[in-house]
């Protein structure tokens, strides 16, 4: 539930990052994708150490060629995003900051649980 209820936000926020096609737009078509991601993650990563490790990397494949859409859909955009932060000012950067925290909470769980799970992989049984 947690996850949808992020992915709903993000979307929103990809929503008004837009600005009615004016705006930024990539993250307004990339949010789509939170809606599988963000609780897929939540669902693999939350319980440390008992996820599959070529589950987490596979998962961690995809989020660097979402990553990379999303630099190439924001070059492609040209100056949106300034143009975006400079009529909206300082709400725009929170909305701006709120999106791309959205978007690396999964990842960063994601890496978190790749870490932990091999650290405690490592560690002898006692």
């Amino acid at each position: 539930m947690l996850g949808l209820a992020l992915a709903g936000l993000a979307q929103l926020l990809g929503f008004l990052l837009a600005g009615s096609g004016h705006g930024w737009v990539a993250p307004f078509f990339l949010s789509v994708a939170l809606w599988a991601f963000i609780p897929a993650s939540l669902s693999i990563a939350w319980p440390i150490g008992r996820s599959n490790r070529q589950v987490l990397l596979g998962i961690l494949v995809v989020a660097l060629g979402a990553d990379a859409l999303l630099i190439s859909r924001t070059i492609d955009e040209g100056n949106a995003l300034p143009f975006y932060i400079e009529v909206n000012g300082a709400v725009g950067l929170l909305i701006v900051g709120l999106w791309l925290a959205l978007w690396l909470f999964w990842q960063a769980m994601l890496l978190y649980a790749l870490v932990v799970g091999r650290q405690r992989s490592d560690e002898p049984n006692a």
